[in-house]
């Protein structure tokens, strides 16, 4: 089971929402998280405990780095990309790098801004498919007309549902299970 974040809102610190869904997952098959942009800087700057809790249950916490899995004769790397596109020059770039040229089937989870047309990262590189999330299927949509906008896509965004296959990568980007209540994007 994969779970791409921004489970937990930004504004709270009880993850129990976070770690009580993965606690029942990994009852039923390995689960591999990784962090959204609402968690990951409480992670990193906030001393939040949330990777090692969700470790301790037995998740699979894919922050900038990947696992590799065997099934059968067959090789598959899963990858978590926890750094928004903004920061993969100087966070990211690396890894990505490094999970591209490793052999075998490759899945990467997160951001579907990596694939946007103008200023897609992983255009062209070697991943075969990702799972997306952070679009939320836009915050502003309208019934029958979809998404309107998104904070990193702006207006009539792209990449905020569905399935597509951009530069040989099949993208598939959930809108997920919700986003903040209540919330307006500034």
């Amino acid at each position: 089971i994969a779970i791409t974040g921004d489970m937990n809102d930004k504004k709270s610190d009880d993850t129990h929402v976070v770690t009580d869904l993965c606690a029942q997952l990994v009852e039923i098959a390995p689960v591999y998280y990784v962090p959204g942009n609402h968690e990951w800087p409480k992670i990193v700057f906030e001393g939040s405990t949330l990777a090692s809790d969700l470790e301790a249950l037995g998740v699979h916490f894919l922050a900038d780095k990947y696992e590799t899995i065997t099934i059968g004769s067959n090789t598959m790397l899963i990858g978590g990309i926890a750094e928004a596109p903004v920061s993969y020059e100087k966070y990211a770039s690396g890894f990505l790098e490094d999970f591209a040229a490793q052999p075998g089937y490759k899945m990467l989870l997160h951001y579907p801004e990596y694939y946007a047309e103008d200023t897609g990262a992983l255009i062209g590189k070697d991943i075969d498919m990702a799972l997306c999330g952070h679009a939320h299927g836009g915050q502003v949509r309208l019934p029958f007309l979809g998404a309107l906008y998104t904070p990193d896509q702006g207006f009539l965004p792209d990449l905020t549902e569905g399935v597509q296959t951009i530069s040989g990568t099949k993208v598939i980007i959930s809108r997920g299970l919700g986003d903040d209540v209540g919330q307006i994007p500034p």
